[in-house]
């Protein structure tokens, strides 16, 4: 049998944390960032690709945008006591862009039925209004 090494002391404060408090400052910036774009973008989403005219309707697509998507993150938080990080990573990377290949092929292929006029992927619009 090994002897196990003495755990290291933690280390308080800014200083002797300073990367970790780096990150942590960097992760806030881009997730405050990305609240800001989704609360800009998604009732314009709603009004010009949704055809949603009222305030009430956009209202009602942006709680059904946040529903969703809190819902999508209790499931993941579940499937974490199941599955490593990585895993999960790779499975969400497989499944966006298997969503985003069947909505370009939704979209191209015809068969669609009454698609938007102005379709986004991945945040970039083709506009396609005449």
């Amino acid at each position: 049998m090994t002897p196990k090494a003495a755990p290291t002391p933690v280390r308080l404060g800014l200083r002797e944390n300073r990367l970790q408090f780096a990150l942590l400052v960097i992760v806030n910036v881009c997730v405050g960032a990305l609240v800001g774009l989704e609360r800009t973008t998604v009732p314009l989403i709603g009004t010009d690709v949704f055809g949603l005219t009222s305030d009430l309707a956009v209202f009602s697509f942006i709680v059904a945008f946040g529903v969703t998507k809190a819902l999508t993150n209790l499931a993941a938080g579940a499937l974490t006591a199941r599955f490593r990080r990585k895993q999960l990573l790779v499975a969400a990377a497989v499944l966006t862009a298997a969503s985003g290949l069947l909505a370009a092929r939704w979209i191209t292929d015809g068969t669609h039925g009454e698609a938007p006029r102005t379709v986004p992927i991945d945040g970039m619009g083709a506009a396609d209004r005449s």
